[in-house]
């Protein structure tokens, strides 16, 4: 069986492309490197009788999407742009490849899945890894990444009908903890070299040494409740609790993403430092150190009261004593 991979992880709204006629999308083997996909235009003739093909060929509209891991990636790269196509499409046939998908991801996938079928999207499930080509015409896929400035409010309106109580006053003070989480040690291609001017600090992405001491902090000093993302059993309970937040503090991490479900007025803390973004996972040091600006951008469209405190040393003490220092971010705190 011929390994395989199409690319294709959301739409920036009226960024993305039609392909009309009939098109073959010979599969790759690079199903990380999320690249566009280059369909080869065949005639009817030409589909063959191929025990791992995917024939998705018929006169209605198709969008192809495939979903990544990890809710930042899910619910904002994948999710933000497909949700406005289907404003756009709403009788399209979607096509999801969850090749990506792992196990920890079957919470927030299969409420997907069932919210599309209450709203009746029409849609297909594919495991693009399992075929070998893909037989499929007038079809809309991806040619960017997703920077939609509006898929906070696409996903917050898509997910309307989850929330129990509309008319909620928010009123939790929450910490999203990362203890769950594996971090990624990129020292395996990070080499030194005394050449390489460029060279990220860390060549790993711990974010917080010792969270702990933060976590304890925050509970006893200001009572927040310390909250692990992925112990929530519903994603529907999920979205629940951030409605009802008040404020939430998080470093940088996919678990901000929830913020989305926060109502307008709430306040959102991260704690931010650079992250390691391996730029190509084949070379040596093909690495960068960035700051993500994801989470004050959806601050910015739900109309959150957003505060970063820096960590640049990665040290929860010194994020403590920024807190201990600095009076009106104590006041929002015990508010």
């Amino acid at each position: 069986m011929s390994s395989t991979s199409v690319l294709f992880s959301g739409f920036k709204p009226f960024n993305y492309e039609r392909y009309d006629g009939l098109g073959a999308i010979f599969i790759t083997s690079q199903y990380e490197k999320f690249s566009n996909i280059s369909p080869v235009k065949i005639n009817n003739s030409d589909i063959s009788d191929r025990p791992n093909a995917y024939n998705f060929v018929s006169d209605k509209t198709k969008v192809l999407v495939s979903l990544m891991n990890g809710p930042y990636h899910f619910l904002h790269d994948a999710l933000g742009g497909t949700l406005q196509m289907i404003k756009n499409f709403p009788d399209a046939l979607y096509i999801f490849d969850i090749s990506a998908m792992h196990d920890f991801d079957k919470t927030y996938l299969n409420h997907w899945f069932k919210t599309l079928t209450k709203k009746n999207i029409d849609f297909k499930i594919v495991k693009l890894n399992e075929g070998d080509i893909v037989y499929v015409n007038n079809f809309y896929y991806k040619n960017g990444y997703n920077n939609s400035t509006n898929a906070a409010n696409n996903l917050f309106e898509f997910f309307q009908d989850d929330i129990v109580n509309k008319d909620v006053k928010p009123f939790r003070k929450i910490y999203l903890s990362r203890k769950r989480m594996t971090e990624r040690d990129y020292s395996a291609f990070l080499t030194p070299d005394p050449n390489w001017n460029g060279a990220p600090s860390q060549n790993h992405d711990t974010r917080m040494f010792d969270e702990h001491l933060l976590e304890e902090f925050l509970h006893y000093e200001f009572g927040f409740d310390i909250v692990i993302p992925e112990t929530f059993e519903t994603f529907a309970d999920q979205i629940n609790y951030m409605y009802e937040t008040k404020t939430v503090v998080s470093m940088t991490s996919s678990g901000l993403t929830m913020s989305a479900f926060m109502q307008p007025g709430s306040n959102v803390f991260e704690i931010m430092n650079t992250m390691v973004v391996p730029l190509d996972r084949n070379k040596h040091n093909m690495a960068e150190e960035a700051l993500h600006l994801f989470y004050i951008s959806m601050a910015f469209i739900k109309g959150h009261n957003y505060f970063s405190i820096q960590n640049k040393t990665r040290k929860a003490q010194d994020v403590i004593e920024r807190i201990k220092n600095t009076e009106y971010i104590q006041e929002l705190l015990r508010g």
